[in-house]
């Protein structure tokens, strides 16, 4: 005899927002759901009640819970960052679910993170830094390079990686909690959210080159002085002003026009009078010092006039691809060290402190860090 499956009575309210909330489409629900449009129309417009078994498949495909699918209505949840992505001047929209995620899993990350610091009786961070489109983005990024100290990254020795792990930690220390998740989707290459309790900066994990995420850091950076949260893809030419303005600021961080003036390479290119036209090795030797791509390089000399409108233009994308390269394939996934670089070296200390003082158990911390309790040991030595 054939099990009988009941039904559950179900807000068509709620059940249509956990599939929009996620950026599915009705067919593409339906897909995964497999079931008929009709079926689904049905539940989201109330009339009909889901059994048992599709009610827990549809809380799976929209990654939501059975609790949340059960609510007699739609709850406030805070709405994505601003889209800042343009292609031929053209605003680009809806986002793929993964990212949808993404932004969950960060919020998720900085309420823990938040929640961790007041269980300790630490302070919270506050981000005291604020700006406006009228200020001059290069004047600021020196002096936050100063204010850093990021001209120790010069010294002979430290790789791209090391130089991003330091800046990282030195960025959270002004009250910014920064997270390294995947974005596979959308082109972009991070993004910041401005209105939980301490701003956040996301910067892609999977296939960026370290110096992509440096500049990606000091971008995002930009949109949290602003007071403007966005959801990037640094591409300036068809960007927005506070795109430019951001890029600008990024890349005066990094690479201060004064030091590129007097970089060894530029004063020999200058005296040799052979014109506007670099040579790649050169922008490389200059990128490889400062941790950045060619195409920030390549950009600083088109602004100071070293080098030629048509030279810019003919390279600039070219090197861009270069400057923001996927990583080496055949990396290991999902393993200890990819679970501290998404939290942070900050966050995983505070979950081992807390840990250490009997704050929270070791299932909590577990779940916390996303990393089994026998590979405890390993996850502190990534951060010691």
């Amino acid at each position: 005899m054939a099990k009988k499956q009941y039904k559950v009575p179900v807000s068509g309210v709620v059940a249509q927002y956990a599939r929009t909330s996620l950026g599915l489409s009705l067919s593409d629900a339906c897909k995964q759901l497999d079931i008929e449009a009709e079926e689904l129309e049905a539940i989201e417009a109330g009339s009909e009640q889901p059994e048992i078994v599709l009610l827990k498949s549809m809380a799976k495909v929209y990654k939501r819970s059975l609790t949340f699918m059960l609510l007699a209505e739609v709850p406030y949840e805070k709405p994505l960052p601003r889209d800042h992505r343009t292609a031929g001047s053209v605003k680009l929209e809806h986002f793929h679910s993964k990212t949808i995620l993404t932004v969950r899993k960060a919020r998720t990350l900085a309420i823990s993170q938040i929640d961790l610091l007041r269980n300790l009786n630490l302070p919270v961070p506050a981000f005291k830094y604020r700006s406006t489109l009228q200020d001059d983005p290069r004047a600021l990024g020196q002096k936050l390079r100063q204010q850093l100290e990021l001209y120790h990254l010069r010294e002979e020795g430290i790789t791209d990686a090391q130089a991003l792990e330091h800046t990282i930690d030195a960025v959270s220390a002004l009250g910014v909690l920064v997270y390294q998740l995947s974005l596979t989707q959308d082109g972009l290459r991070g993004f910041s959210v401005l209105d939980e309790e301490v701003p956040i900066i996301v910067l892609k994990r999977g296939g960026e080159m370290p110096t992509a995420r440096l500049f990606t850091l000091f971008h995002e950076l930009g949109h949290v002085m602003l007071g403007e949260s966005g959801m990037c893809d640094l591409h300036a030419a068809d960007g927005e002003a506070i795109e430019q303005w951001c890029n600008s600021f990024a890349a005066e961080v990094l690479l201060p026009r004064e030091e590129l003036r007097q970089h060894e390479v530029v004063v020999q290119h200058l005296a040799a009078n052979v014109g506007k036209e670099w040579a790649r090795v050169e922008l490389a030797n200059i990128a490889k010092e400062y941790h950045v791509g060619l195409e920030v390089v390549l950009r600083a000399l088109h602004s100071e006039k070293l080098t030629t409108p048509e030279f810019y233009e003919e390279h600039h994308l070219k090197w861009k691809e270069k400057a923001f390269g996927r990583a080496k394939k055949g990396q290991p996934r999902d393993t200890i060290k990819g679970k501290v670089q998404e939290r942070g070296r900050s966050f995983v200390r505070l979950i081992f402190n807390a840990f250490d003082r009997e704050r929270i158990g070791a299932i909590q911390a577990s779940q916390l860090l996303d990393v089994p309790m026998d590979r405890f040991s390993h996850a502190r030595q990534l951060v010691a």
